[in-house]
């Protein structure tokens, strides 16, 4: 979600933190990539940068 609003996307995830975020609404691609295996916690950082940060300046332009 971005505020109170759903954006759609396909997502492709492996173990560490591995990310490929595609917002097809916004012609965007995002990917990230990590090392912080078997982690739980950690692996969700980067969904936590893309939701607090990456989303609503995207969002705002």
């Amino acid at each position: 979600p971005v505020g109170s609003r759903q954006v759609r996307t396909i997502e492709a995830w492996g173990n560490g933190g591995q990310y490929l975020i595609i917002i097809p609404e916004w012609n965007m691609t995002v990917t990230f990539t990590a090392g912080n295996y078997n982690l739980f916690p950690e692996m969700e950082i980067p969904l936590e940068i893309l939701e607090e940060y990456i989303l609503p300046a995207v969002q705002a332009d």
